[in-house]
């Protein structure tokens, strides 16, 4: 008789707790592989974003914009030009490119073109318009790649015009100050070379 109490003692499990657990269990799963999913793919987004390149084809910068801000902070950091160096907008048709101070404060760099003003051209009487022909152009002293030195208040031109043999003319527009004492200027389908004041060379 005691054996038969002692078993119906014995308390199991009732299918409610059991299933209970079960749904615990689940749950717990479910959550850590959310949490798992979504750490994978905030991975796998930033990597896909540093693999692709931004597209600035469509981003259109004001150039006059920028060239205004560089000669604003040129003189904000080394002062007034000179009366040797041209401003920025000598009028009528020729076009500056800086002037910009270099970062130490002890040359000034700029190129200059004159476009529409030294055509040698008459009127041309073949044709109809009675405008001048467009024969060669004149290249002036004015017009090239130059800087200009502080101390001994020299001015070097670096670039010089050329003419080609088509009668076109490459021209040198100033780009930007590599250091103290080198500068970047691009030729007209030539591409862009460095000119360094020490060495006096053409790279």
């Amino acid at each position: 008789m005691s054996k038969k109490k002692v078993l119906k003692s014995k308390k199991t499990e009732s299918p409610k707790v059991v299933s209970n657990n079960n749904n615990f269990l689940l749950l717990l799963f479910f959550a850590v592989f959310v949490a798992l999913v979504a750490a994978f793919l905030e991975l796998r987004t930033k990597q896909v974003n540093q693999e692709i390149p931004m597209n600035t084809s469509n981003v259109k910068i004001d150039s006059k914009s920028t060239a205004k801000e560089k000669l604003r902070e040129s003189i904000k950091r080394c002062g007034d030009f000179p009366e040797e160096v041209p401003p920025p907008s000598p009028g009528g048709f020729s076009q500056v490119d800086g002037p910009v101070w270099s970062q130490d404060c002890m040359h000034i760099a700029w190129s200059l073109w004159e476009g529409g003003i030294s055509w040698e051209g008459s009127v041309d009487e073949d044709k109809a318009s009675p405008l001048p022909s467009l024969a060669p152009k004149k290249i002036t002293n004015n017009e090239g790649v130059f800087v200009f030195t502080k101390v001994t208040k020299n001015i070097q031109r670096v670039y010089v015009p050329q003419r080609k043999a088509d009668g076109s003319i490459s021209y040198g527009i100033l780009n930007e100050w590599l250091d103290n004492d080198a500068i970047a200027y691009t030729v007209n389908e030539e591409g862009t070379f460095a000119y360094n004041l020490t060495t006096k060379k053409t790279e």
